[in-house]
């Protein structure tokens, strides 16, 4: 049962786009440790990644960086 939870807490998190909202709080920039609780969060998405996103890479085209 709590397999099945946390799967389908995976997939949820995935239909709204949380891999792309964390690469791009990497990207944009964050303190050390947030660094490396976001890593560790991408590696637990990408293991459901490739099933279950839902969101097009090119929602974020128009995006400015700050540099």
């Amino acid at each position: 049962m709590k397999k099945e939870k946390e799967r389908t807490a995976f997939v949820e998190a995935l239909q709204v786009g949380a891999f792309q909202k964390l690469l791009l709080l990497l990207q944009v920039g964050c303190a050390d440790k947030t660094k490396g609780q976001v890593t560790e969060l991408l590696k637990l998405l990408n293991l459901h990644r490739a099933r279950w996103e839902c969101i097009d890479s090119m929602d974020f085209k128009s995006l400015k960086r700050p540099f």
